[in-house]
């Protein structure tokens, strides 16, 4: 699995796994998809290309006709893409 991050107006995160063809996204507004059956030569090339927009690079590689897709979870506040802080008294 590797993170991509980058500035994006539909998304928070991309977490793509080229091995299995496969894709995680979170969305803006806190719904995360996971797509399978990704071309692998494109999760690649996200990786690869800083200057590929994510959302574009969904729309073109896994919102298509024999992407699998399944929504796995909604963000909720408790929730965070950052590691948690433990107390100061730790």
């Amino acid at each position: 699995m590797k993170r991509v991050h980058r500035e994006s107006s539909a998304i928070t995160e991309l977490w793509v796994y080229p091995i299995k063809g496969k894709a995680n996204v979170m969305y803006k507004d806190g719904n995360m998809y996971e797509y399978t059956n990704v071309s692998r030569t494109s999760l690649l090339n996200v990786l690869l290309n800083d200057s590929i927009s994510l959302g574009k690079w969904v729309n073109e590689n896994c919102k298509k006709e024999g992407v699998n897709c399944k929504w796995t979870c909604h963000e909720t506040p408790w929730m965070s893409l950052d590691e948690p802080e433990l107390p100061e008294f730790v």
